[in-house]
């Protein structure tokens, strides 16, 4: 069960949505300073989870954000948090999921709804 599954059942869904950007841009900010102190494996977890979170809440009562300058920013800095995960997997020589990282990033219009497991969350470290 996912957090957004586990959260879901006792929040609103505006609330869920918000409490998913806080957490996403709290990870994704821990992982931009482990990434500038050098330590890319500390970073992705992090970042990969930003990513993940950011889809989740920008699929929470989606029509009701897109007037919002908070919610589009989010959106407009999602290809970002991709660049950086790819950077991460590059870093760390798995050029397979890094590569689609940057395709995310070319492309992260394609938002899942919450609880979805993402192909970059479940692929196995070589």
């Amino acid at each position: 069960m996912s957090i957004c599954d586990l959260a879901r059942h006792s929040c609103k869904t505006s609330d869920l949505a918000d409490w998913l950007k806080c957490i996403s841009s709290g990870a994704y900010n821990l992982g931009v300073k482990l990434w500038k102190e050098g330590d890319p494996s500390g970073a992705l977890p992090l970042v990969r989870a930003s990513c993940e979170w950011s889809k989740a809440a920008l699929s929470e009562g989606e029509e009701s954000k897109e007037e919002d300058s908070v919610w589009r920013s989010m959106k407009e800095g999602l290809p970002n948090k991709y660049e950086l995960l790819a950077g991460c997997y590059l870093r760390l020589e798995d050029r397979k999921v890094g590569r689609r990282a940057i395709d995310h990033s070319a492309d992260s219009t394609v938002r899942p709804p919450c609880g979805h497991t993402s192909t970059l969350s479940s692929t196995k470290r070589r």
